[in-house]
């Protein structure tokens, strides 16, 4: 999961998570309030002194302290980023493997072809000596 994060100027946090599906709205906000986003019913006069949040362009509640939002969903994308390239480093080296077994077998099929090789001249000598 893929997670970015965006300052926009009237202090409102905008959280994208990549891939999504629109299916997982409820599971969205409930992610969210786990980073400490209220979503429920909120006093009009709370909205003011809190950060709106946004999920994918959704609203999903506000949040009293979003240095501290930031600095986890940070620390998140950090982490996915480290999982993602030790996924991809033993992708390219399972490749790099399959790659060297295939050169391997070619070249043993080189070989082959090299042992069974009968030069030109040698086939036109065992016509000669056939009609003779």
């Amino acid at each position: 999961m893929n997670l970015f994060v965006l300052l926009l100027m009237d202090a409102s946090l905008w959280i994208g998570i990549e891939p999504c599906s629109d299916g997982i709205h409820n599971s969205r906000i409930s992610c969210a309030s786990n980073f400490g986003v209220f979503g429920g019913e909120i006093s009009p006069a709370v909205i003011p002194q809190a950060t709106k949040i946004f999920v994918n362009g959704c609203w999903v509640g506000v949040h009293r302290n979003p240095e501290l939002l930031v600095k986890t969903l940070r620390q998140l994308r950090r982490q996915a980023n480290d999982a993602q390239l030790s996924i991809m480093v033993a992708e390219q080296v399972e490749q790099a493997h399959a790659a060297i077994v295939a050169l391997t077998s070619s070249q043993k099929t080189v070989n082959q072809i090299r042992e069974n090789f009968v030069p030109i001249e040698s086939l036109s000598d065992h016509k000669t000596m056939a009609k003779q």
